[in-house]
């Protein structure tokens, strides 16, 4: 029954940080306007189109009713999965391009011709053009665009060394803006048009626009100095960092301000995955508390961290006590009240871990976090024999529905799985220190506590939540 209600609340607030539905929530026409955050824009047979991300498909089929009858280009970059899901009225139109790129989510030869197409398409604009830009997470390997001197491959590596040694996507952007000739503002710096909107679907923990696709529309500034300080504080060397790389990054930076302005919004956040995950557990009668929206920490910590916090709440540890020693939690907006005394619980975190690589299985950050998770838990239940599991769930999800170069979005852990581990004397702690956390769901229990929920065609980062009945205890 738990693992229903988890299933039903995943869903459900998915269902409602759907594309289409956030741009129809901010957009609006009016006659022959187009209306967005307190800014009216005039249509008149002057409306482009760009947008790269792994919701942008999404976005502009919601976009598409309101100006299709003033569109004059567009041009998208979505991911190759989404090939086979495009809508026959948009691709009917013949000023419409959806172009696939960024196989594995991964910038690829197709996406460099993508953003090739989509900067040509930007800096053709005159001054009385209006244009439209669709953003999401994804679109930095969607829009890929080389420095001189710097081979895809030798960025590809570059980035690669950056996420496997814990670098977060504030780090990463940072590295990629500095190796790109579009991001970090320098796309919107190509046009000449006077009304330009960016429609933001944030996958970063406090939607910073500027980081956000590696923040094309946005003024960057970072600098060149600051991709050395990063890998100084990963621990990685000159040496492993390719030559061309580390040349171009020694040369001066050659900044200026934006030609053109652009009001950029955010439509859609990691906030409101977490509140319509909130709203969907008191449809079924469970007291939602949203512990943190801003998860930034390591995978594996959090998943023992949290754990410790379930234990707790079994054994019915006064709340205070519970949240006392995770900083990384914190618990001053939380109803002491509630905690205490609510029978049945959603506790709900939300955000975007990361993992240090240290073995050559194959996961991603929240199958890696469900398995430190399992781990903790496993082991305080052995230690605890008057604690009840039985009316515990959790589950962690990447919100697009791929969880790092798998077919999961995560995965979940209860009652069954933790008895099982324990009864079979399976060492999880050896498929966390190889980060094989995908190997250990797939074979046992039949690979059912997988998480697979094929993809979403949206991308607000990742969730986690935990439902705890505890009627029998109370």
């Amino acid at each position: 029954m738990l693992k229903k209600d988890l299933y039903t609340i995943l869903y459900s607030s998915l269902e409602n940080v759907a594309p289409e539905q956030l741009v129809k929530s901010a957009v609006h026409r009016i006659g022959d306007s187009l209306k967005c955050d307190s800014k009216e824009y005039v249509l008149n047979k002057n409306v482009y189109v760009v947008g790269f991300g792994k919701a942008v498909y999404r976005m502009f089929c919601g976009l598409y009713p309101l100006i299709n009858d003033h569109i004059v280009k567009c041009i998208l970059s979505v991911p190759h999965e989404f090939s086979q899901r495009l809508s026959p009225e948009v691709m009917t139109n013949s000023n419409v391009r959806i172009l696939v790129g960024a196989k594995n989510n991964l910038p690829d030869q197709d996406a460099l011709y993508n953003a090739a197409e989509i900067s040509a398409l930007v800096k053709s604009l005159l001054p009385d053009d209006f244009l439209i830009l669709l953003i999401s997470g994804g679109g930095s390997a969607l829009l890929p665009s080389l420095v001189p001197g710097v081979s895809l491959d030798d960025k590809l590596r570059v980035i690669n060394l950056v996420a496997k040694s814990g670098g977060n996507i504030k780090q990463l952007n940072i590295i990629r803006k500095n190796l790109s000739s579009l991001k970090g503002g320098k796309l919107i710096g190509l046009c000449s048009a006077t009304n330009v909107l960016s429609l933001i679907i944030s996958d970063i923990v406090n939607d910073p626009i500027d980081l956000i696709a590696s923040g094309p529309t946005v003024y960057d500034g970072s600098s060149k100095m600051d991709c050395f300080k990063i890998f100084d504080e990963l621990n990685l060397k000159n040496a492993v960092i390719p030559e061309s790389v580390f040349k171009f990054l020694q040369k001066s930076d050659e900044k200026s301000n934006l030609s053109r302005m652009c009001h950029n919004v955010i439509i859609g956040s990691n906030k409101k995955l977490a509140q319509s995950a909130a709203n969907a557990a008191i449809s079924l009668n469970y007291e939602p508390v949203i512990i943190s929206t801003d998860v930034e920490t390591d995978a594996e910590q959090t998943g023992r961290a949290l754990a410790d916090i379930v234990l707790a709440f079994l054994s019915c540890k006064p709340c205070e006590e519970i949240f006392s020693k995770f900083v990384n939690f914190p618990s001053n907006d939380l109803s002491s009240h509630v905690l205490d005394t609510c029978k049945r619980l959603c506790l709900i975190t939300a955000g975007e871990t990361t993992v240090k690589v240290t073995g050559d299985g194959k996961g991603g950050r929240n199958q890696h976090l469900t398995l430190a998770f399992l781990s903790q838990i496993s082991r305080l239940y052995a230690e605890n024999n008057g604690v009840n599991i039985d009316k515990m769930c959790f589950l962690s999800a990447g919100s697009d529905g791929q969880d790092g170069p798998t077919d999961a979005a995560g995965a979940i852990c209860d009652a069954e799985i933790i008895k099982f581990v324990l009864e079979s004397n399976i060492d999880v702690d050896l498929f966390i220190s190889n980060c094989n956390s995908y190997s250990f769901f797939s074979d046992i229990l039949s690979g059912n506590y997988l998480l697979k929920t094929g993809l979403t065609g949206t991308n607000v980062m990742d969730i986690q939540l935990i439902l705890i009945d505890r009627d029998i205890f109370l």
